[in-house]
């Protein structure tokens, strides 16, 4: 039987493992685990930040101040609720750094990044929630037209699963 992550509600088990936070930054793909959906550009022309699929691949720069800039583009970064700014800095926090699962909150410019329940639009706080996002490395994302052709069947199609 397959099942698709593409669908946005609570969802007790992620699909996806989490990454740790790498101290010289990488490519990953940030997922929400509450809203079971990739940071993506949706809505507002493409350029707010949301929730979906396929996800867009970010690329995190490590900036000075120890922060991660977090780069959804050539030359555009996630600032507040857009994915087309310039850069800021986030603090990815683990509150629970002990148990090895690997999930952060978002906070820049003073509030957290995160999924309120309801549609795909990601929104802002001032109050700490559960750690609601992981890194997903751009190698565990499945890509199909990748793999060889006589594994193919129709559950695997992009974020599907069988």
């Amino acid at each position: 039987m397959c099942y698709s992550g593409w669908h946005l509600g609570t969802r007790e088990n992620s699909p996806w493992i989490g990454e740790p936070l790498p101290s010289e930054g990488g490519e990953f793909y940030l997922y929400n685990k509450v809203g079971n959906g990739f940071l993506l550009g949706a809505n507002s022309w493409g350029t707010q930040a949301s929730l979906g699929q396929p996800g867009l691949l970010c690329t995190l720069e490590v900036m000075p101040d120890g922060k991660y800039a977090i780069k959804t583009m050539s030359d555009k970064y996630l600032k507040d609720d857009y994915i087309d700014k310039d850069k800021n800095g986030y603090d990815f926090i683990d509150s629970n750094q002990e148990d090895d699962v690997y999930e952060f909150s978002l906070f820049g410019n003073g509030r957290y990044l995160y999924y309120s329940g309801s549609g795909t639009v990601l929104s802002r706080t001032d109050q700490l929630t559960d750690n609601q996002w992981i890194l997903v490395s751009k190698n565990s994302v499945l890509v199909p037209w990748k793999r060889p052709r006589k594994k193919r069947n129709r559950c695997n199609l992009l974020y599907y699963r069988c």
